[in-house]
């Protein structure tokens, strides 16, 4: 919420000094739901994270598990091959 605040404070002030202002918006609330996480891994790898950064989201997306729950009851842990947790 700050960064959001902060951002509008100086394009407002921006236009109000009468500048021009060009704004993208990209919506990547859904952009990693679906990645493979290895494909992902490899793909950052690519764009150059290696050592303890790499190995950092490695370890948060790997090797986890998930179950659901309906009416108190629970189905078996899988594993979560795909999207981040949010």
């Amino acid at each position: 919420m700050s960064n959001l605040l902060s951002f509008l404070d100086r394009a407002t002030r921006l236009l109000d000094n009468g500048c021009s202002l060009d704004i993208v918006y990209l919506d990547s609330a859904k952009a990693f739901d679906k990645v493979p996480h290895q494909r992902l891994l490899n793909e950052l790898k690519a764009y150059g994270v290696h050592g303890k950064l790499h190995a950092w989201i490695a370890d948060w997306l790997l090797s986890r598990r998930q179950r659901v729950c309906l009416q108190d009851e629970f189905s078996q842990r899988r594993w979560v091959l795909s999207g981040v947790p949010q």
